[in-house]
Order: structure tokens, then sequence, then C-alpha cells
């Protein structure tokens, strides 16, 4: 097991700035799911998809993050997040 490592000033900084992405993502997320009044399957189609990327997005910053911090990651990297949209 590897020993924990400690974050230098701009990891943390790094860190922070993913973290304030991943809430931009997850805000935007939840507003684009609310439930529309029209039934419209096109629309519907094309929000789940935005829904998708965001969600990916949110993963593929999150395992970064986790990274910079001494973490292993979800997958081999954390670019292959971006691939499951």
């Amino acid at each position: 097991m590897n020993p924990p490592t400690i974050p230098v000033p701009m990891d943390t900084d790094r860190a922070r700035q993913l973290f304030q992405q991943v809430c931009s993502l997850a805000s935007t997320a939840l507003h684009v799911s609310r439930i529309r009044d029209a039934g419209d399957p096109e629309d519907l189609h094309a929000d789940l998809q935005v829904l998708r990327t965001m969600v990916s997005q949110m993963a593929f910053l999150a395992d970064r993050g986790d990274r910079a911090l001494g973490g292993a990651g979800a997958f081999e990297s954390a670019e292959d997040w971006l691939l499951l949209a």
C-alpha cells in the first residue's frame, strides 16, 4: 500500500477547480432533468443525451481529482469516462 500523499497548494487549487466544475455540471444536469410539460420524444432524447454527456464529464473530473490526490481512479484512464457518453 502506498503512503498517503500530502497535497501541495497547487494540487489543492487544481482539485478545488475540478470540484467546482463538477458542481456546475451537476447543477446544469439537475436543471435539464426537470420534467417538461411538452412530452416531445425528440426533446426527451436530446435531453437524455445532454445528461449522459454531463454525467460522463462529472465522472471524468471526479476521477482526475481522485488521481490528483493519490487515488487509483475507476478505469485505466480518467479519459475512459468520456467514451461512455
